[in-house]
């Protein structure tokens, strides 16, 4: 609310600059002529992909559960068949009710170093048809 507080900015309005009336309320942001934008640091550190799991442990929905209400385990899928063209193709397979239940059962992975899932630093960019291209990306070195 800068020098003159709250009580001032509540009576009068916005007064002055930054200094004086705060940074709330400006007529113009003071972004000093740079866009939005997030750091470097920032997307390197707060990158959700690393919360992925290399499989997806799929449960038997048909099943009863165990002793801790756990489904068992029907199948374990690698999450590189999950993405792309031919991952289209396995979720549907899957089918939607049993690849909700399996990945509410699924814990991410822990905050850690080390911690980057594999299928994502071998990825196969596909084009438009859906046919694979011939130059793999690694996502952990582009960052």
């Amino acid at each position: 609310y800068g020098l003159l507080g709250k009580k001032f900015k509540d009576a009068f309005g916005h007064v002055g600059g930054a200094i004086l009336g705060g940074l709330v309320g400006l007529s113009s942001p003071q972004n000093h002529g740079v866009p939005y934008s997030l750091t470097e640091e920032f997307t390197s550190v707060y990158r959700m992909h690393a919360l992925l799991p290399d499989n997806l442990l799929l449960r038997d929905i048909s099943a009863a559960p165990g002793p801790n209400k756990l489904p068992p385990l029907d199948e374990e899928v690698p999450m590189a068949e999950m993405i792309g063209f031919w991952g289209e193709t396995r979720l549907s397979q899957i089918g939607f009710t049993k690849l909700m239940v399996s990945m509410g059962h699924q814990p991410s992975g822990a905050l850690e170093l080390f911690n980057y899932p594999m299928f994502l630093r071998d990825l196969i960019p596909q084009d438009r048809d859906g046919k694979d291209r011939p130059d793999h990306v690694d996502l952990a070195a582009l960052e």
